[in-house]
């Protein structure tokens, strides 16, 4: 699943789990990522991380409260086998009226996002979630808004910047998890610094001969020549028109 996919799902199950909620007087939320089929190792520490997180956004901006799990979890074995369900450890606090049981599976046909809305005491006693919606997983996902989940809700996208790729690391014992996304443009990298200099005003802003970086809070915004080897990659390269590259975390 692509960073474009995960975010049109997000973008149509989120209303979806918020009629529900609404629909059944819920102050109070957790969300959970309760099975998923036909996954990576990688994709697995991804997914498990961000669908959960991105709805969970997306169910503050709608007024609910989102519980917390502060259990510690076992970090999965090395070759673990995905299509099995890992065992995990519930603290949820404040205490949830509902929860939201996200499950992802890209062995089905067609390739689906089931959510359920159930109760808390149902859901810690693992009980089956019988009435569910589907989602099915674009093949190509369509336009999306540029500000929904992307530059982390922080920052101002930079005009006409694409999205290159994402990348995250978790650690499962901890819950503590850092996630970067890469974004290119044509533009050269000094005018895209001055767009920032100028959009963040007081920030704190690092500057370097051709590096930005911009920090607000917890989240870091940095600038990038394309051609340099000052950032992290991934599995794709910028284009041979591109020139810069922004990196979200």
């Amino acid at each position: 699943m692509t960073e474009e996919q995960l975010l049109d799902i997000v973008s149509r199950l989120s209303p979806a789990a918020a009629a529900e909620l609404h629909r059944r007087g819920a102050a109070t939320v957790f969300v959970d990522v309760a099975g998923m089929s036909g996954w990576d190792t990688q994709q697995l520490a991804w997914i498990a991380t961000q669908l959960p997180y991105r709805v969970g956004a997306e169910l503050e901006k709608a007024g609910f409260k989102l519980s917390r799990n502060y259990a510690a979890q076992d970090a999965p074995p090395p070759g673990t086998n995905t299509y099995m369900p890992l065992v995990k450890r519930f603290d949820l606090r404040p205490a949830p009226d509902l929860v939201v049981v996200l499950s992802v599976s890209l062995t089905s046909s067609p390739r689906t996002v089931t959510m359920c809305v159930q109760p808390a005491s149902d859901f810690l006693n693992s009980r089956r979630c019988e009435q569910r919606q589907s989602f099915s997983v674009n093949p190509v996902a369509h336009r999306l808004d540029p500000n929904l989940g992307l530059w982390k809700d922080t920052f101002v996208p930079y005009p006409g910047a694409r999205l290159l790729c994402s990348q995250a690391v978790d650690d499962f014992r901890s819950g503590v998890g850092i996630t970067w996304v890469a974004y290119v443009t044509g533009d050269p990298p000094e005018k895209v610094m001055d767009f920032y200099v100028r959009e963040e005003g007081k920030q704190p802003v690092e500057m370097k001969e051709d590096s930005l970086q911009i920090r607000r809070g917890n989240r870091f915004l940095s600038v990038h020549r394309a051609s340099s080897r000052d950032y992290p990659r991934c599995d794709r390269a910028p284009g041979p028109g591109d020139n810069t590259v922004i990196i979200v975390s």
